[in-house]
């Protein structure tokens, strides 16, 4: 009786195998690979959020152009009200001219250290947190099958203790890559942003208003590291279910990056709600709502549910012991 008594608190603590997982991720340089595609990511959204700025400068000079050449009061329309309906991709304006000026100011607002480190946040929540971190939580809850030390592990750990471990590993591997992101982008930005407004002619925007502020920057950091360990139990579970890497990888990267938004419930669907209620951002990615989608506080529930599942089910093939083949 004693010895069952115990035997429970003989085992090393999930902090223990965090620990553990962490220290293999970081000297198999799972977090320096991470980091390095974060920082290429961030590169990437510099010059194209300038080229917004530079696309919607010359946009409204082009409608102010044209306005001039009918005989428009240029002075009476910018200050006059603007109606604006959205409708899909589609966006229609009783005051063409105004919505073009205040889109280029908008623009040109991005241009600030904050606004290229919420942009980068932006597409790391989206696009390069998901990828990175499925990928690690993939790897990571395959490794102790491929190198046959899964029943070493699970005498010395708890099964659902090894699962955890793995989850928050492939999270902070995310978390990695969105670090690289927006010190990459803050980076190139204060590089980028001088020469870009010295060659407009800022003098009809001025005051340029500074589009986001830190706050927005904030909770797009919230997002993307969310992002992060959410993928990463996603890639944990979808690895000890089906015990593959190369096919769940590939077909997450296309259903992610190419499949378009299925509808309100694809989990694509949701995270766009929850993003747009979030802080909304016109950076480099063109985020419409998905009509029908639930309201955020629901689809976030829903996320919940999911991830929670899947960890189950995970939890369920992890101790499927003829499946650990030889020791």
């Amino acid at each position: 009786m004693a010895d069952s008594a115990v035997r429970p608190s003989g085992r090393p603590s999930r902090l223990r195998a965090g620990g553990l997982e962490i220290g293999f991720a970081w000297w198999s340089r799972y977090f320096l690979w991470a980091l390095l595609v974060g920082v290429a990511v961030g590169v990437i959204s510099v010059p194209t959020l300038s080229g917004a700025a530079v696309a919607a400068d010359e946009e409204f000079r082009q409608t102010l152009q044209q306005a001039r050449e009918s005989g428009v009061d240029v002075d009476t329309e910018l200050h006059a009200p603007m109606h604006v309906e959205s409708d899909g991709n589609q966006v229609s304006t009783d005051n063409p001219l105004r919505y073009d000026y205040e889109s280029a100011r908008t623009a040109l607002g991005m241009l600030r250290p904050s606004g290229y480190s919420a942009n980068a946040l932006q597409l790391a929540g989206f696009l390069l947190a998901p990828l990175v971190a499925f990928g690690a939580g993939l790897t990571l809850a395959l490794k102790d099958f491929r190198h046959r030390t899964i029943r070493l592990r699970a005498v010395r750990f708890r099964l659902g203790s090894l699962e955890l471990a793995y989850s928050l590993t492939a999270g902070l591997v995310g978390v990695a890559a969105v670090i690289g992101a927006v010190v990459a982008a803050v980076c190139g930005g204060v590089v980028v942003s001088g020469p870009t407004m010295s060659a407009l002619a800022l003098d009809v925007f001025e005051p340029i208003p500074e589009a986001v502020g830190m706050s927005v920057a904030a909770a797009w950091a919230g997002f993307a590291v969310v992002a992060s360990f959410y993928f990463g139990a996603i890639g944990v579970s979808i690895g000890l279910l089906t015990r593959a890497l190369v096919a769940p990888m590939a077909t997450f990267t296309a259903f992610h990056l190419m499949v378009p938004i299925l509808g309100p419930w694809d989990p694509r669907a949701m995270i766009l709600s929850v993003g747009n209620t979030l802080a909304p951002l016109n950076g480099t990615l063109s985020l419409r709502p998905i009509s029908g989608t639930l309201a955020p506080a629901w689809n976030l529930a829903l996320l919940a549910v999911q991830v929670v599942v899947l960890l189950v089910l995970g939890r369920v093939a992890l101790a499927a012991r003829p499946r650990w083949g030889a020791s």
